[in-house]
């Protein structure tokens, strides 16, 4: 998971980065707004990216302490936000 997001968020860095870079020495206006729509969707992909990382490694950590037996203070004991916890479906 930090391998393909890894490179997936560094390669949109890397490539809005060298798009930056072209839209600002180039002299023609038209090369600039053809790129400018393509670096705002690069920002918003490697944003929507990022946040699929971090929900995926909320998701993972939950599922870990689920299958090694550890259970969330949620789980544990009669309390009032106890019913609103969803457990995650082990595969």
């Amino acid at each position: 998971m930090m391998l393909f997001y890894g490179l997936v968020v560094g390669g949109m860095v890397v490539g809005g980065s060298m798009l930056f870079f072209i839209m600002c020495t180039s002299d023609q206006w038209i090369i600039s707004a053809v790129i400018l729509p393509i670096l705002v969707i690069s920002v918003v992909i490697s944003y929507k990216t990022m946040n699929q990382y971090l929900v995926g490694n909320a998701v993972l950590y939950m599922y870990c302490n689920d299958f090694n037996g550890e259970k969330l203070p949620l789980e544990i004991g009669d309390n009032e936000c106890g019913d609103e916890y969803q457990s995650l479906n082990t595969v």
